[in-house]
């Protein structure tokens, strides 16, 4: 989400030019840049995936019960054959299984900060003059 981007950007961005400024001596290829934002976007995206998990696992108690019994009201409604109305149980069932969560938040993290990462080195990217190649 967009409070998601606000406060990920600029931590790429931070890392990113501390990077270049602090160990590279001032300078950083683009190659580097994104090498470095990815770097940044799989530490990110394997943590988040941990937390997601621990999440589902273990603190989330709630929400695959209500969503079973929403899906059981459902079938009702609707009437459908009890066979329908286990299937149905047991695709929610599969996907709020923790692995499948962390699964999810791990490739959408991946995804979504490496292309931000891409955006912002960028602004980082600063090549070291002609004569000190």
């Amino acid at each position: 989400n967009l409070l998601s981007i606000l406060i990920i950007v600029p931590m790429i961005f931070i890392a990113l030019k501390n990077l270049r400024n602090k160990k590279l001596g001032g300078y950083m290829g683009t190659g580097t840049a994104m090498k470095a934002g990815v770097g940044f976007a799989a530490v990110l995206s394997v943590l988040l995936a941990i937390f997601t998990y621990v999440y589902f696992a273990f603190i989330d108690q709630k929400t695959l019960p209500y969503m079973l019994n929403e899906a059981n009201k459902l079938g009702i409604e609707q009437k459908m054959e009890v066979k329908q109305i286990d299937e149905m149980r047991n695709t929610w069932i599969a996907f709020y299984s923790p692995f499948k969560q962390a699964t999810l938040a791990l490739l959408q993290t991946m995804i979504a900060v490496a292309l931000l990462a891409f955006m912002c080195s960028t602004f980082v990217v600063k090549n070291p003059p002609d004569e000190m190649n």
